[in-house]
C-alpha cells in the first residue's frame, strides 16, 4: 500500500533530492479531490562515441550515487555496486556506438539503465518513473478512474498482468462491457505486457472524450473492447439496509472523499436504528493509509490502527482518538482481491474483535510505497516500510485469515441469492441481533 495516497497503486508524501548536498525534503500534494485527475540518433565515430560514453557512465554514476545515499551519508563513499559497474556500462556504450546497426536514442539508452536498475530489486512494487510518465502519474494519483474508462485494477508482478478488480456501475468499461477478472493485454496498439510496463495509468489516461480501445483476456478469450474516456460519478461507498435492521455498507477503494462518503452512508443507517452491519471490502485493491484510518477511526476506541517499519526498525503509529466507537455487531467480507488498505480495515476490526471476517484470504500485501522525485523531473517510487496490524500481524504475503470461510462462485455475485458470503454474514448477524 502506498503510503497515504494509494496509487496503483498510489502515494501522497513526495520527496526532492538535492544531489550537490545529498539532502531530501519533503512535501505533500494537496487534497484537491478525487475527480480532477492525467532521437535524438547516436552517431558512430570516435569522437561521438567517447562523448555519449562519459553521458552514458555520468547517468549511471547518478543513479548509482542517488541509490546508496544512506552509505554516503555514514561516511562510506564507495558504492557497493562498484566502478566495475560504470566500466561495464561504458564497455557496453562503447561497443553499441562502434556496432549497433541503427540509431541509438541516448535518452532512451539512459532511461533503460534507471529501469533496469530499480527492476534490479525484484520487487513488484517498485518503479522509476520517466519525467513523462511522472507528470501523468502527479495528474491522476487523486482517482484511479478520472477521465479514463472507469476501472480498478491491481498489477501482478510475477505474472506480468494487469488485472480488472472493478467496473464502476454506469462507467465506460461496464458499458463497453469489460468484467472484473479480464486480464488486460493492449491499450490501443500499445501492449502492455511489456516488462518496462508497471502501471497502465500513462496508458488509459487522457482527455475526456477521447476514445480508447482495450484488449483483454478473459477465460482463455481474446476480446476488444472500444469507449469513450469520461469522469466519474464519484461514489465509492454503497448503503443499504435491510428490514430487519441489518445494514450494508460496500466501499469499493479508499481514495479522495472516500471517508466522507462512508460516515455520510454510517450515519444514515444509525438514523435508522441499525442493529448491525455488514462492510464490504470485496476486491477492493486498496488505497490511501489516511484515509482508512479516519474510517477505523470512526469504528475502534483509542489505540493503534495500525503500525509501519522501516528497514532499520523505525516504528511509526497510527492511531485512534476514540470519538465514536463502532456499537453493533459487525461483520468484514473479503476475498483473495482485498488488498493493502482493505487488509488494515479488515486486520485492525479482527484484533480489535470489534468485526467478524467472513470470506476468503485476503491478497497479502503489508508494504508501504513512497514516492520519491528527483530534480530532472523523474521519480522513483519505492518500497520503504512495512506495516502491522494491531496485534502486531505481518500480513505481508500472508493476508488476512477469515473468521470463517465460505468460498464464493465470483459469476454469480452480482445475485444475492447465491452471494454465500454475504448469506453467512447474515445469517451470524441475525443470531447476534435475536
Amino acid at each position: 500500500m502506498d503510503n497515504q495516497n494509494n496509487y496503483n497503486s498510489d502515494s501522497e508524501v513526495f520527496y526532492t533530492y538535492d544531489g550537490q548536498n545529498g539532502s531530501t525534503q519533503s512535501f505533500r500534494r494537496p487534497e484537491n479531490g478525487r475527480k480532477n485527475e492525467y532521437g535524438r540518433g547516436f552517431k558512430t565515430g570516435i569522437t561521438i562515441g567517447i562523448l555519449s560514453a562519459l553521458v552514458v557512465c555520468s547517468i549511471a554514476i547518478a543513479v548509482l550515487f542517488i541509490f546508496k545515499i544512506n552509505k554516503n551519508q555514514t561516511g562510506n563513499t564507495t558504492s557497493s555496486l562498484g566502478a566495475s559497474v560504470v566500466n561495464k556500462i561504458n564497455s557496453l556504450v562503447s561497443v553499441i556506438d562502434n556496432n549497433f546497426l541503427f540509431d541509438v536514442d541516448d535518452e532512451a539508452l539512459a532511461e533503460g539503465i534507471y529501469k533496469g536498475l530499480v527492476a534490479g530489486l525484484g520487487d513488484k512494487y517498485s518503479s522509476y518513473y520517466s519525467a513523462e510518465d511522472y507528470k501523468k502519474l502527479m495528474q491522476h494519483t487523486d482517482g484511479i478512474s478520472f477521465f479514463g474508462i472507469n476501472i480498478e485494477y491491481i498489477y501482478d508482478k510475477e505474472k506480468n498482468e494487469f488485472q480488472v478488480m472493478g467496473v464502476e456501475e454506469g462507467g465506460a468499461a461496464q458499458k463497453a462491457g469489460m468484467q472484473a477478472g479480464d486480464i488486460i493485454i493492449k491499450v490501443d496498439d500499445t501492449d502492455v505486457t511489456s516488462k518496462d510496463i508497471t502501471d497502465l495509468g500513462p496508458y488509459i489516461k487522457g482527455e475526456e472524450g477521447t476514445p480508447i480501445r482495450v484488449t483483454v483476456l478473459r477465460n482463455g478469450k481474446q476480446l476488444e473492447f472500444e469507449m469513450t474516456r469520461s469522469g466519474v460519478n464519484g461514489q465509492v461507498v454503497f448503503a443499504s439496509m435491510s428490514a430487519d435492521g441489518i445494514g450494508y455498507i460496500r466501499i469499493d477503494n479508499f481514495e479522495g472523499d472516500t471517508a466522507d462518503q462512508f460516515n455520510k452512508a454510517y450515519d444514515q443507517l444509525k438514523e435508522k436504528g441499525m442493529k448491525a452491519v455488514i462492510f464490504d471490502v470485496r476486491s477492493n485493491p486498496g488505497g490511501r493509509l489516511d484515509i482508512v484510518q479516519a474510517i477505523l477511526d470512526r469504528l475502534l476506541p483509542e489505540g493503534v490502527l495500525v503500525y509501519t517499519m522501516d528497514k532499520n526498525g523505525k516504528r511509526e503509529d497510527f492511531s485512534s482518538d476514540a470519538n465514536a466507537v463502532l456499537d453493533v455487531p459487525a461483520v468484514v467480507l473479503i476475498n483473495g482481491a482485498s488488498a493493502s488498505a482493505s487488509e488494515i480495515f479488515a486486520g485492525c476490526l479482527q484484533d480489535y474483535e470489534k468485526a467478524y471476517v467472513i470470506g476468503e484470504k485476503s491478497y497479502g500485501k503489508g508494504l508501504v510505497q513512497s514516492v520519491l522525485g528527483f530534480k530532472d523531473g523523474s521519480a522513483l517510487k519505492l518500497t520503504m516500510r512495512k506495516y502491522y496490524t494491531p496485534n502486531g500481524r505481518d500480513i505481508n504475503g500472508v493476508g488476512i485469515v477469515p473468521d470463517e470461510e465460505v468460498a464464493l462462485d465470483e459469476e454469480r455475485l452480482n445475485n444475492e441469492q447465491y452471494d454465500t458470503q454475504f448469506r453467512a454474514a447474515r445469517e451470524y448477524l441475525l443470531n447476534k441481533i435475536k
